[in-house]
C-alpha cells in the first residue's frame, strides 16, 4: 500500500480485496494525511462490505476504483 504524489495529485496504489493491485487518483486531495486517510476508510470498506459510513469524497473515489476496473458496484455503493 502506498500513497504517492504525482505532478502535484495524489495516487493510492493498494490492493482493496488482498489480490489485483489497484491504482487510484484522488481528486481534490492537497494533504498526505486526508490521502491516508481515504486509503484506510476505502480498505475497511471493501474488505468489510460495508459503504455506508464512506464520506462523500470517499464514496466518490472508491465508486470510480469501481467503474474504472469494470468491478459491479456493491449495493451499499451505489
Amino acid at each position: 500500500m502506498a500513497v504517492t504524489k504525482r505532478n502535484g495529485s495524489w495516487f493510492l496504489y493498494f490492493r482493496p480485496f488482498k489480490d489485483k493491485k489497484v491504482g487510484l487518483k484522488l481528486l481534490n486531495v492537497s494533504k498526505k494525511s486526508a490521502a491516508n486517510e481515504i486509503e484506510t476508510l476505502i480498505l475497511l470498506a471493501c474488505r468489510s462490505g460495508n459503504y455506508d459510513g464512506l464520506d462523500s469524497v470517499t464514496r466518490e473515489a472508491c465508486t470510480r476504483m469501481f467503474i474504472n476496473q469494470g468491478w459491479e458496484l456493491p449495493p451499499g455503493l451505489c
